[in-house]
């Protein structure tokens, strides 16, 4: 995970993941899951240099497992990864606009709803210590379809997380809504592409299937927990096919 500040000043995020939010919002740091993307404004406060800080992030870790730490806080502190310099005679910024054309939240009731379990145990691991990385307890298999989905249907998944670390998920192709998160992490209602899932936690995603067809796959977007089997597959389909196959 990357935690971004910028010293002496507030971040305005505009966007996550390419899609615009609803209106701008100030933060005084910025969270990012590994392929999350944020648009970002920066109104200088006065002359200086300023530093692009990387704080530590303690996204849980799976200690008492194997004797394996996996994830757990940071030990190399704050990492400075760029300087603004800010010079030269004032300006006065124009003001945002107070909205943003966010793309709504698919309407319900959803189609159907469905629930997905991230989960690390002891055993049936290819590496680290023999850990197993599954999705609904299974490992990865491409010749599989774990989800069958109709084309032009929108549903409701509920992506929990029984381990003790965060997982960022990620659903190719079709990017979803997040209605809420365990934690309480804001912004949800939004659109995008990966969304942290709490240690010990739950994501409520809305994900309309309306643009094509076709297979793909979800998993967790951390490149050690995916190869190591956390990953399903998806196919939509046209609708009356895919009934068939559910």
């Amino acid at each position: 995970m990357l935690v971004l500040r910028l010293e002496s000043h507030r971040l305005t995020q505009v966007a996550l993941d390419g899609v615009f939010l609803a209106g701008p919002v100030d933060r005084d740091q910025v969270v990012l899951a590994p392929g999350n993307r944020a648009d970002i404004l920066v109104r200088p406060t006065g002359d200086g240099r300023h530093r692009l800080i990387s704080e530590p992030y303690d996204r849980g870790g799976i200690g008492m497992m194997g004797g394996m730490m996996d994830g757990g806080p940071a030990t190399t502190g704050s990492i400075t990864l760029a300087t603004l310099a800010v010079g030269g005679p004032p300006t006065i910024a124009p003001a945002l606009p107070a909205t943003l054309p966010a793309p709504p939240v698919p309407p319900g009731p959803p189609a159907r709803q469905r629930q997905l379990t991230l989960a690390v145990g002891m055993g049936g691991g290819m590496g680290l210590n023999g850990m197993s990385f599954t999705i609904d307890g299974r490992t990865f298999d491409p010749d599989r379809d774990d989800q069958t989905v109709g084309l032009g249907t929108t549903e409701e998944w509920t992506i929990r997380n029984t381990s003790p670390m965060d997982h960022p998920f990620h659903l190719h192709a079709w990017p979803f809504h997040v209605l809420d998160i365990s934690d309480g992490t804001p912004p949800v209602g939004l659109r995008q592409d990966v969304v942290l899932v709490p240690g010990n936690g739950w994501a409520r995603l809305r994900i309309p299937f309306t643009d094509y067809s076709g297979r793909s796959v979800y998993h967790c977007h951390i490149l050690d927990h995916e190869d190591l089997g956390m990953m399903g597959t998806i196919n939509v389909r046209p609708l009356k096919s895919a009934l068939q196959g559910a």
